[in-house]
């Protein structure tokens, strides 16, 4: 699974992308980026439980950012693509309903859908 990387996170989190209750599965940075938190091995209450995602930052994945965007948003894959970005050799591709938004585009899904979000909540 993919998720942002730690410079998108934190944009995320500074625009008021929603940080979720920590659970399992899902990837923390820490505050500086050095580490990340995967979970469910740092939830335990051995090892200091939720309060070791104090100040972290939320690396979400596309569905995800797709589920905040709403249903009018859509992804797709797509290899050797010659009329968006021919100079990659597979691409994801996040689209909306509206004729307006241009299409994100990004190797990693996660980031495709996270460029979406910035556009779509004007950041």
């Amino acid at each position: 699974m993919n998720f942002v990387s730690y410079e998108t996170a934190v944009r995320l989190k500074e625009a008021g992308f929603p940080q979720p209750k920590p659970m399992f599965f899902q990837l923390w940075y820490s505050p500086n980026g050095e580490s990340e938190i995967r979970l469910p091995y740092y939830i335990s209450p051995l090892f200091g439980g939720a309060s070791m995602i104090y100040n972290s930052v939320f690396a979400p994945t596309a569905p995800d950012i797709l589920r905040e965007l709403g249903s009018s948003f859509s992804m797709f894959f797509r290899e050797e693509d010659k009329v968006f970005e021919p100079e990659r050799e597979s691409v994801f591709i996040v689209t909306c309903d509206s004729l307006f938004v241009k299409p994100n585009i990004h190797e990693n899904p996660a980031e495709a859908a996270a460029l979406a979000w910035f556009e779509d909540n004007g950041k």
